[in-house]
């Protein structure tokens, strides 16, 4: 399940995708499955993804320059992202709950890539994955990936993170099996990528 999707494709001109929230976006994802022999649960969520390329140039002759890419997303209400995954098999149980990704935003341009988040509201991902086999092998997984950041320009790129707010990420696994049982949880909160360029991550919040 998605929330928000942007995708900008500037040919031979510059591109960008801008987000502002004040309000409230929630998205929440849950999938629930009880067999007698083998149950398998997968959920998941995305909140908002902007996707920019800027191919040419922009202008002709001497004075053209490079297209530049460029996506913002500023919030100062809300987004809650959830992911819930309940497996019950006899024989075998598998539950995966994702929020991939809560924020992810690509930059890709001739000139300047540049990506900026500030958060001066709250943003939260949690990922709930629950397995019981009552025989055999129970999986559980969770994962969390909250703010996602790539920027390749072909003369500079930026990626930026402001938090003011509050960003909370949440992973629980947990499974249960009647011969073996996995249950395995990773997230990150802010990932950033750039190329020949700058990425910067200011928290002055609460992470």
């Amino acid at each position: 399940m998605l929330g928000v999707a942007q995708l900008v494709d500037g040919r031979n001109g510059d591109a960008s995708a801008v987000v502002t929230n004040g309000g409230t976006l929630n998205v929440a994802a849950s999938a629930s499955a009880a067999a007698s022999l083998g149950a398998n649960a997968k959920a998941k969520a995305s909140g908002v993804q902007q996707i920019v390329s800027a191919t040419g140039t922009v202008g002709a002759g001497t004075t053209a320059t490079p297209a530049n890419a460029s996506a913002s997303l500023t919030n100062s209400g809300t987004i809650a992202l959830t992911a819930l995954a309940n497996a019950h098999g006899g024989s075998a149980a598998t539950a995966v709950a994702s929020v991939y990704t809560g924020v992810y935003q690509s930059a890709h341009a001739a000139g300047s890539a540049a990506l900026s988040i500030v958060n001066s509201g709250t943003f939260s991902a949690n990922a709930d994955a629950q397995a019981i086999a009552d025989t055999g092998l129970a999986s559980a997984s969770a994962h969390v990936y909250g703010l996602s950041q790539s920027a390749f320009g072909g003369s500079a790129s930026l990626a930026t993170v402001d938090n003011e707010g509050t960003i909370d990420i949440g992973l629980v696994a947990k499974a249960t099996g009647g011969s073996s049982a996995i249950a395995h949880a990773f997230g990150n909160a802010v990932y950033q990528v750039v190329g020949s360029g700058t990425a910067s991550f200011t928290n002055n919040g609460s992470l």
